[in-house]
């Protein structure tokens, strides 16, 4: 039986600390995937939980053979921790603004190899934006796009990089650059060693095609439909195993195909009309919540690519 809340006004450091280890748990599913997040044991962390619940006098969690789930109760303190934290990290943003710092996390998605691309400079623009902004903490991660454009809406990435084949209500693009992709084929393919005046129409929409299995532009949709679709694979990395098995045709950035090109291990098929262009964007979220490290990146950006 749970007792009325004992929970102290102001909320206390132990309060926190055990809110921590609820939050934690929520977002793990459960007690045995949150020791290793939390690097406490499981007995460690029913022992939190116990204690919060009886501060509480609510019952936040069931647990046993059913695996693990939120009562109602739980799921509105979890919420309501959300919040709490939120609200801690905008006053600690807010605190170092104006002390002219900026701490934090700073993250940023990236779909396939745009990191290293050199129109993009992104290793330019982070060495700056260190040497500015040493508390910052930069997150720098790979991801699909349609991911980078929900974690951009749901403040979870404050800078995204991909190629902007449509435009979202409430995110804002800028254009950086614009590049072809051509269609390639590995060594091993019964059109490597094939006269390029030889290839016909016919043969190349009978070979099997790797796709990136997300929207292209209407040029890519195009070229696409020419062709025998038969795998998907949405990173590069991922679509050149595939090629290089010889069963497959696939797209490629021409600065991302060089190096196989001059390993003589990739060639490319009718360069002459089988491409499409991408445009890659760097995508922010309209009125972002940490707007000032969004401002820190793009200060740096811009003056780096006038």
């Amino acid at each position: 039986m749970y007792k009325s809340p004992v929970l102290p006004k102001p909320v206390s450091e132990y309060d926190l600390r055990l809110l921590r280890v609820f939050r934690t748990v929520v977002q793990c599913e459960g007690f045995s995937a949150a020791e290793s997040e939390l690097n406490l044991s499981r007995s460690t962390i029913s022992v939190h939980m116990g204690n919060l619940e009886q501060r509480l006098g609510l019952k936040l969690c069931n647990r046993g053979r059913a695996g693990f789930s939120l009562t109602g109760a739980g799921q509105q303190i979890y919420d309501a921790a959300t919040q709490l934290f939120a609200s801690l990290d905008q006053f600690a943003t807010a605190v170092a603004t104006v002390a002219g710092e900026i701490s934090g996390e700073l993250v940023i998605q990236c779909s396939d190899d745009v990191s290293l691309s050199p129109h993009i400079r992104l290793p330019a623009v982070l060495g700056k934006l260190q040497k500015q902004q040493p508390k910052l903490h930069v997150v720098v991660d790979v991801n699909g796009i349609n991911s980078i454009e929900q974690m951009l809406l749901k403040d979870q990435c404050h800078i995204g990089l991909f190629p902007s084949y449509r435009q979202i209500e409430g995110l804002q693009y800028q254009s950086v650059y614009r590049q072809p992709l051509y269609l390639y084929c590995g060594a091993s393919h019964p059109l490597f060693e094939m006269a390029e005046e030889r290839i016909q129409d016919q043969a190349v929409q009978r070979y099997p095609v790797v796709y990136p299995g997300v929207e292209v532009n209407a040029r890519g949709r195009e070229q696409l439909s020419q062709l025998n679709r038969a795998a998907r694979a949405y990173h590069f990395d991922a679509r050149m195993a595939l090629v290089q098995s010889g069963g497959y045709l696939g797209f490629f950035p021409a600065d991302y195909a060089a190096p196989w090109l001059a390993k003589g291990k990739l060639r490319a098929v009718q360069p002459h009309k089988r491409f499409y262009d991408v445009e890659y964007s760097l995508v922010t979220r309209q009125a972002a919540k940490e707007q000032n490290k969004v401002s820190a990146f793009l200060a740096i950006w811009q003056a780096l690519h006038s």
